[in-house]
């Protein structure tokens, strides 16, 4: 998604461990979603002026559990080059937040997905309102 002058997306690097692949040295499947979690959390760092996960769960009482992933595997993936994953917010509905996720090494595509989470307060695990100052900030974050 890009507004204005807004790219919001963002690509970080990571290197493959050994101790995330499986027996035939390709990628375990369940550590795919820690890389995507990865990834989103820098893009809310980035959005929520450096608060990621760890500072809307305990400083803002601010969950955000997933309620749709969907994953496309396209290559496989190993120790032997960077990661290369690309994160994008693609939708920020009412009290919900998508992100697209894609993945490749040495421009060899890996895989893509999509994540939708809802904000909730932590406490209740009910949603917050739609003029929460967290669906706000990433609001604002598009707009400026």
């Amino acid at each position: 998604m890009t507004t204005g002058n807004r790219d919001l997306s963002l690509t970080v690097q990571r290197t493959v461990a050994f101790g995330d692949c499986d027996p035939a040295g390709i990628v375990y499947t369940p550590r795919v979603l820690d890389y995507c979690l990865e990834a989103i959390d820098e893009l809310w760092r980035t959005m929520l002026d450096g608060r990621g996960w760890y500072e809307l769960n305990v400083d803002h009482n601010r969950g955000t559990p997933f309620v749709n992933v969907n994953m496309n595997f396209t290559g496989p993936m190993t120790p032997r080059e960077i990661l290369e994953i690309t994160v994008e917010l693609a939708k920020v509905g009412r009290t919900s937040i998508t992100f697209e996720v894609a993945a490749s090494q040495s421009g060899r595509a890996c895989f893509n997905g999509s994540l939708t989470s809802v904000i909730v307060e932590k406490g209740t695990m009910t949603k917050v309102g739609e003029n929460d100052w967290t669906i706000a900030s990433v609001r604002a974050f598009i707009e400026s």
